[in-house]
């Protein structure tokens, strides 16, 4: 069921999922380190397209790697708000005989509801950052004569690396837990500052 997440995830368990995906992304980035790459160009100059092969950034990176797992979260999400829909009926069908227990119920279903809609803008948001780039990358692999301007894929580029700098953002944005714990980090920094500022202006005084 979709709303056992609290029950499943507990806070061991989310480490060992941080850690498995970390360990994964650091073993496929090392995969063409391994071999699967084409040969250096004699010119000594290492560029990202002229060394790195578009079978392992096609087949392996994007097809493996990307398209499969979106296509499951896009799955997952659907049955998410499938169940909510199914829920939030049920609900409004018993409103009249309501107690405080369905009252919780229905609260509680409206937090995870609007944490799996923030979860899904953000994977949304990696979708329309990253899905560009993959498709240029398979221009560049199944029709090599194509010609791809090179403004677009500097475009598709910076687009790709700009979605983690939108994340933090969008988490904010959209969950009050997030936006609390950035408000706790900028505002202790702030108060760091503020008396290291003070210190020194204790310490000007005192030097007249």
């Amino acid at each position: 069921m979709p709303f056992r997440y609290q029950v499943l995830m507990t806070s061991r368990n989310a480490v060992l999922v941080i850690l498995t995906m970390w360990l994964l992304a650091f073993l496929i980035g090392l995969v063409p380190l391994m071999g699967w790459h084409k040969t250096p160009p004699d010119s000594g100059y290492c560029f990202f397209v002229l060394v790195v092969d578009m079978t392992y950034m096609v087949y392996f990176n994007f097809f493996a790697c990307v398209l499969t797992p979106l296509v499951i979260m896009f799955l997952i999400y659907a049955q998410i708000f499938v169940t909510v829909k199914r829920q939030v009926r049920r609900i409004a069908s018993e409103q009249r005989g309501r107690g405080e227990g369905q009252m919780k119920a229905a609260a509680s279903m409206r937090r995870e509801m609007k944490t799996a809609t923030s979860l899904f803008l953000v994977l949304f948001l990696f979708t329309i950052c990253w899905i560009p780039l993959h498709i240029i990358n398979c221009f560049l692999l199944l029709c090599p004569h194509c010609p791809v301007p090179f403004e677009l894929l500097l475009t598709a580029i910076i687009l790709s690396h700009a979605n983690s700098a939108v994340n933090p953002f969008l988490y904010a944005y959209t969950m009050t837990a997030f936006r609390d714990t950035f408000k706790a980090i900028f505002l202790c920094c702030r108060a760091v500052g503020d008396r290291e500022a003070s210190n020194v202006a204790s310490g000007d005084d005192r030097e007249c």
